[in-house]
């Protein structure tokens, strides 16, 4: 597969005719790591820290981590990556490399999430357009602060190349292909205030060459700047609820087709992500214009991109790791009387536990707890590199009881679940409703079918977390081949995670050859919704799915539940696509 991909090579520092005679060349590379919605690695840290079982909860996760929070994910595959990559002066042949985390969307480090503009619509200050032009002024900032400035300055120096790369999962990846359309293209946006209130605002974009020319480096030129490798996980947009949207109007939003300008995009996308809120951005204007090459591999968006495994990263850094570990985790937080019963469960599990009254109600009788915080305590045998997950109780999808039975045996069918493990759960007042409306249209009735409708529940544990280390695997060996310097410690720390479960290496050797055969004309979702072509890929895919892979939709409401409904064609659960 890597052997498929042209290498890239650093510019060198030879003078040529054209470059200024008194002045020493500069060569800087930038690299933009662009995280996922509700993804943030140092909010991650904190919540590991409380793990740790340490004095003091941090200010931060006690205030503002909870169930679904930032503070409660895991880590992705950027976040896992970015500590390893290598950056500073005079690295891998450049005069300087500057790196930049790039916090998710609907996050902001050590503070609030926000839920609504950020996490659901993906927009205002924390959304992918600022995120694109946060990532790209922390570049320069930290350019500035460690490098060009009294060091380097225009008046002995000269800017000979800057090349860029980009790397992002999810909102993320949407994200850092933003960021290639900011760096490379000058336009005038005119942002009106959100509340509807207030003046028009006139900004205009410059391009990276124009804005160092402002800083004094006079001789760059818009060809000075080259985008090499954009490395992508699962591009989803979704801002201000474009996947409403039909394609025609949504392909480019937020510029996504600016992927094309990069030396060579890879995108590795999930063939089993299925949420009305999670359409794919493909990348094809990069693959129609030869620079780029699009995989779809087994599994859901965050198989893919990572922030399934909690395991705790404080606990296993290189030479000081510490075995047998007790650690503390939040189990719930908000009602009171819910967490009392969620306690209970637990200490019948065998688990020590802490309920924690976060806040009281008075009466005249006195004050009565209303809110909470469950904590459990665990004992971690050796080192845990991958940390497994339950399905407990969880609804899926909702609707006729003749429609669920079908999705129910998809589903058996393709691996995901055995008998006993998914069931119909019928929903009385969804009938009654459905009653209701065959009474009142008869003729819509007989063409509709039976009125009976329900929950498909299902029930699996011991889901294991450690499979997206393969997509990040196969994305350590493109960005090498591009000349990105990545520390062999991740190598060491994908290697063990993997080792967690052994059947890992036959998939991934599965999936190498896989996307070998593709060759750079890429693959297709239908080579894994198809379970007899899955099979012909995979002979393994549906054990692979039943103990290794993640449902990622849930319908815990009765219309439509928010970034988690799924998107069902004929029965049949099938994402949508964008161009891109």
């Amino acid at each position: 597969m890597t052997e498929l991909i042209e290498g890239y090579n650093p510019p060198t520092l030879e003078k040529e005719a054209d470059d200024p005679k008194n002045k020493k060349p500069l060569t800087i590379r930038i690299i933009l790591l662009c995280d996922g919605t509700n993804n943030n690695k140092n909010n991650i840290a904190e919540r590991e820290k409380f793990e740790k079982n340490e004095k003091s909860e941090s200010a931060s996760h006690k205030e503002f981590g909870g169930v679904g929070s930032s503070y409660d994910n895991g880590r992705t595959n950027i976040a896992s990556m970015e500590p390893h990559v290598e950056s500073g002066e005079e690295i891998g042949g450049y005069s300087f490399v500057a790196k930049v985390y790039v916090q998710g969307q609907g996050t902001f480090n050590f503070k609030k999430d926000s839920n609504f503009f950020g996490k659901g619509m993906g927009a205002l200050s924390s959304g992918v357009y600022q995120r694109a032009r946060e990532g790209i002024n922390d570049a320069l900032a930290l350019l500035q602060k460690t490098f060009l400035n009294e060091t380097h300055p225009p008046k002995k120096f000269f800017i000979k190349q800057i090349d860029v790369d980009v790397f992002g999962f999810s909102r993320g990846a949407a994200t850092a292909r933003h960021a290639i359309h900011v760096v490379t293209t000058e336009e005038t946006i005119v942002v009106t205030d959100p509340t509807g209130y207030g003046a028009q605002t006139v900004l205009t974009n410059q391009p990276l060459f124009d804005r160092l020319r402002l800083r004094g480096y006079s001789e760059m030129r818009k060809d000075n700047v080259k985008i090499i490798f954009a490395g992508l996980y699962d591009t989803v947009v979704s801002v201000n609820a474009s996947q409403l949207m039909p394609a025609w109007i949504a392909n480019n939003t937020r510029s996504q087709q600016a992927v094309a300008k990069a030396k060579f995009a890879l995108h590795l996308a999930a063939a089993d992500e299925h949420r009305k809120d999670f359409p794919l951005h493909r990348i094809t204007s990069a693959t129609k214009a030869g620079t780029g090459a699009e995989y779809f591999l087994p599994g859901v968006h965050s198989d893919i991109g990572g922030s399934y495994n909690l395991a705790n990263d404080e606990l296993l850094q290189e030479g000081k790791e510490k075995k047998d570990a007790v650690i503390r985790e939040l189990k719930g937080d908000g009602n009171y009387g819910d967490l009392v019963k969620r306690q209970k469960e637990l200490e019948e599990w065998g688990h020590k536990t802490v309920l924690e009254v976060t806040a009281w109600f008075y009466t005249e009788y006195g004050k009565f707890p209303s809110e909470g915080r469950l904590y459990a305590y665990r004992q971690i045998h050796g080192l845990e590199y991958a940390r497994p997950s339950n399905e407990i109780d969880r609804t899926i999808n909702r609707g006729r009881v003749s429609d669920l039975k079908e999705d129910m045996e998809h589903l058996k069918t393709d691996g995901w679940y055995k008998d006993g493990q998914i069931v119909i759960d019928t929903d009385y007042l969804a009938t009654t409703v459905r009653v209701v409306g065959a009474i009142l249209d008869p003729i819509g009735a007989l063409i509709d079918g039976s009125p009976k409708s329900g929950r498909l529940i299902v029930n699996r544990y011991g889901i294991t977390s450690g499979y997206c280390n393969i997509p990040l695997k196969f994305m350590v060996e493109h960005s090498r081949k591009h000349s990105i310097l990545i520390n062999a410690k991740l190598d060491r720390r994908i290697d063990l995670v993997l080792k967690t479960v052994p059947e890992f290496k036959a998939t991934e050797d599965a999936l190498r050859k896989y996307m070998a055969n593709k060759g750079l004309t890429g693959s297709e979702p239908d080579d894994w919704n198809d379970i007899t072509k899955a099979k012909a890929s995979y002979a393994h895919i549906k054990e692979l799915r039943h103990r290794h892979l993640h449902m990622s939709s849930a319908f815990t409401v009765p219309v439509m539940d928010p970034g988690f409904t799924p998107r069902m064609e004929g029965n049949r659960r099938r994402r949508f696509y964008y161009e891109g």
